[in-house]
């Protein structure tokens, strides 16, 4: 895998903690159900990865201009360095 390619499932698996985490957060508060019951969990975790997977198209491009930006800039300081040492 590309450094690219593990930078995309981080921010995926990102995007479904939080969603998931936010759900299980909610649903506690707003019924009687108990935050660490397990269908719960569960069900904010299907919630968590289907937003998630909507949210790949608008992910996927933001963090491949970073990878592109990082790459630049270090292409840059390479540069500079080999200027520094001719």
């Amino acid at each position: 895998m590309t450094y690219v390619a593990i930078a995309k499932k981080a921010a995926h698996m990102t995007v479904a903690l939080v969603v998931a985490e936010r759900v299980s957060t909610e649903v506690a508060n707003r019924t009687d159900i108990e935050e660490d019951s397990i269908p719960l969990q569960v069900g904010s975790m299907i919630v968590g990865q289907v937003v998630a997977n909507q949210t790949d198209r608008i992910t996927d491009p933001i963090v491949e201009r970073a990878a592109a930006v990082a790459a630049a800039a270090k292409s840059k300081i390479n540069l500079r360095r080999k200027s520094q040492e001719s």
